[in-house]
């Protein structure tokens, strides 16, 4: 927590991070926070309990919304989202200020994800395969 309420550098000291370094930041809050939300939602596709109990909010939107990807149980927020992405924060080492992109990105792609519109030259799914769960 630490990483949070220190000097995000900009009033003296390393100014500039390194464009490799904030890549290779990235990558690794994406990875930690895409593997950690996978797991997790397939093991609450797997859970009897968890499905009926929390999961299944999520599911009970019929019509396809793009903003029904952020429709679910507080405790799968809590599970999926906040932890998900304090362990992507502190892991990638990532400053508080590139964690504001980080996030919005991270939103932006999780809505375009549940838009269920597959459109020509769309960024995210020429360069993020998904993989879909039943």
């Amino acid at each position: 927590m630490e990483q949070v309420t220190v000097d995000d550098g900009e009033s003296g000291g390393d100014r500039h991070t390194s464009i490799f370094v904030l890549g290779r930041q990235l990558f690794v809050a994406m990875l930690m926070l895409d593997t950690w939300q996978y797991f997790m939602h397939r093991y609450m596709h797997q859970n009897k309990f968890l499905y009926k109990h929390i999961h299944a909010q999520h599911h009970r939107l019929i019509v396809p919304y793009a903003f029904g990807a952020l429709y679910n149980h507080p405790l799968e927020g809590l599970f999926l989202d906040t932890i998900g992405g304090a362990l992507a924060f502190l892991v990638s080492g990532i400053s508080p200020r590139t964690s504001i992109f980080f996030f919005s990105f991270a939103t932006i792609k999780t809505v375009d994800d549940h838009c269920v519109l597959w459109l020509p030259g769309n960024l995210f799914h020429i360069f993020f395969k998904n993989i879909r769960l039943p």
